[in-house]
């Protein structure tokens, strides 16, 4: 439930909703904010992220004189926990214009967005990976935690062949036997977004500003394995990106012909390197690094916001399944 528009002076406070235009203005880099990797820059854009998204909409913007001059917002995404459907969402980075006192318009804006989607039976989980100015302010005001710094897995692809081996296809889209495979996987976590066709459709498949390669595995009618492909050159320092990765844990032929699929993908980008997010609790972590990925950190770091307390960034650290898909701003 959205929370009402109010105004603090002349700063009117409220969330953006579905029948408004897109406000692609809000996006406008700022010149202290980072060029980070989520900025609509056209009303296709806008619409997957807070028109289309099947968790919903969660954007707060501040206007003064009817001109957006700051915003605050997050991407949702349903979440099992525990066997329960819950919500976590993913902040983006939140900016105020020059001229507006940054922190009063940041802390409004901020206390607008909580009070609609933080309370217990709100969001379960905001997490991100805030610039310098967000993360000191969030700690200070939020009580955001550390969750970890983040650190990707990474090897280079190697001689090999730049065709996909037999057995791996590419999808188009995903359909119900998506929701099987997560159904079956989701039973070894005691938290992840819910992986069904709704989700990854609209995470990759529709994604309307970057390209996946969906890789399969099939064994008949059944999906036994999915892998999720990207490559940009800007990031990443040019390495192709593992961004999901669901198959079940001893399934040798399914991870091995999936994981050569994608070896073959980063070869066919002539990337430097293809690198993979697990956390390090997963069997996953241990066989990646088996089969030579390292351990190679980044500066970025990642807090989190509980609305329970049982749920904090320890329970957090050991129960919750990620891969780079969860981070929704790629």
């Amino acid at each position: 439930m959205s929370a009402p528009q109010r105004n603090h002076g002349e700063l009117e406070l409220g969330p953006w909703r579905s029948e408004e235009p897109p406000a692609l203005e809000a996006f406008e880099r700022q010149p202290r904010e980072r060029d980070g990797p989520f900025r609509p820059r056209h009303a296709a854009h806008w619409d997957w992220a807070f028109r289309r998204n099947p968790a919903g909409t969660r954007l707060f913007l501040a206007r003064r004189g009817g001109r957006v001059v700051a915003r605050y917002g997050a991407l949702p995404v349903r979440t099992r926990v525990l066997g329960e459907t819950r919500t976590f969402a993913n902040l983006i980075d939140s900016a105020v214009w020059p001229g507006e006192p940054e922190n009063e318009a940041w802390l409004a804006l901020a206390q607008a967005f909580l009070a609609a989607h933080g309370g217990g039976d709100g969001d379960l989980v905001h997490y991100g990976w805030p610039d310098e100015p967000d993360l000191a302010l969030g700690k200070l005001h939020l009580e955001h935690e550390l969750l970890r710094a983040t650190s990707l897995l990474a090897r280079d692809p190697g001689a090999g062949p730049l065709g996909l081996p037999d057995g791996v296809e590419e999808l188009a889209r995903f359909g119900p036997q998506a929701d099987v495979l997560y159904a079956c996987c989701a039973t070894h976590w005691h938290a992840s977004a819910i992986r069904d066709a709704a989700f990854l459709n609209w995470r990759f498949a529709e994604h309307p500003a970057r390209r996946f390669r969906l890789l399969g595995v099939r064994g008949g009618d059944v999906l036994r394995g999915y892998a999720v492909y990207h490559f940009d050159p800007e990031l990443c320092s040019g390495s192709g990106l593992l961004m999901d990765w669901l198959v079940l844990p001893g399934d040798e032929q399914a991870s091995e012909r999936l994981l050569e699929g994608v070896l073959a993908c980063a070869r066919a980008d002539r990337a430097a390197g293809l690198a993979a997010s697990f956390p390090e609790w997963s069997p996953w972590s241990l066989y990646f690094q088996e089969r030579g990925f390292l351990h190679h950190p980044s500066e970025y770091l990642e807090v989190v916001r509980s609305s329970v307390p049982r749920f904090d960034m320890l329970w957090l650290r050991d129960n919750w399944w990620t891969t780079l898909a969860d981070a929704l701003i790629l």
